[in-house]
């Protein structure tokens, strides 16, 4: 029986780029479904160990969600944590193929003890799109305010228009992020476990459950380090870091 086999996707946003550690690069397939329906068929009928994808502002989403589908082990890593590698193989040049190749050689021998790829339950997912376009509006609004400041009077009430405007939005997904928190009992109850503790407001809370579907699940110290907030030692010699 053949030993199994272990990808690397390189993700852009009109193509996915595959390699198969120990084989080489495959080739490229659109970031679409039926590129992706194509690009699972080369990998039909084998073992699969992992499959190893890095994060690239969301045109990853599709890929994840049809890979995970076929039953596939997908692990999505953070980019620098795949540069870092890269770096550690002495693989200085970047193009796809070659990213595609470092993913697949991470997906080989360094990703076996990060949790694999699973997908938001659908109260997760809404509450996580109101809170990501929240932070838009509110990006927005700070922006506006800026340039209010030293507008010039031609354009200055078309500022306060847009500013009153995008306001009322932030006002809106205030209150769908209230009704998203009560979307389900299991989510009701984190809410308000979280909103029970001094200084924890209604965005925190939504932040938390929206980005960190882990809590409640880990121990203070993994949940803190996942969170990145945890302390981790600096220490070389006789040096003692912060």
């Amino acid at each position: 029986m053949a030993s199994a086999v272990s990808v690397g996707i390189d993700v852009s946003k009109a193509s996915l780029d595959l390699a198969i550690h120990d084989e080489g690069y495959v080739g490229s397939f659109a970031n679409s479904e039926s590129g992706i329906d194509d690009l699972a068929a080369i990998l039909e009928g084998r073992e699969v160990h992992r499959v190893v994808l890095e994060a690239s502002g969301g045109y990853e989403a599709l890929a994840l969600q049809r890979l995970h589908a076929r039953g596939l082990a997908v692990v999505l890593i953070q980019p620098a944590r795949a540069r870092y590698f890269a770096r550690s193989l002495g693989r200085l040049a970047k193009t796809d193929p070659i990213d595609a190749a470092v993913l697949g050689h991470m997906a080989a021998v360094a990703v076996d003890h990060v949790p694999l790829w699973e997908p938001l339950n659908p109260e997760q997912q809404a509450l996580r799109a109101l809170v990501c376009r929240r932070e838009q509006v509110k990006t927005m609004v700070d922006a506006e305010r800026k340039r209010l400041q030293r507008a010039p009077p031609q354009v200055l009430e078309g500022i306060e228009r847009t500013l009153r405007f995008l306001k009322s939005e932030l006002k809106a997904l205030n209150a769908d992020i209230q009704t998203a928190l009560r979307a389900s009992d299991e989510m009701a109850s984190q809410a308000a476990d979280l909103l029970a503790e001094d200084g924890v407001g209604l965005q925190i809370t939504a932040v938390l459950l929206a980005f960190l579907p882990e809590l409640g699940t880990l121990n203070r110290r993994t949940i803190s380090a996942l969170a990145g907030v945890a302390p981790m030692n600096c220490d070389s010699g006789t040096r003692t870091g912060r």
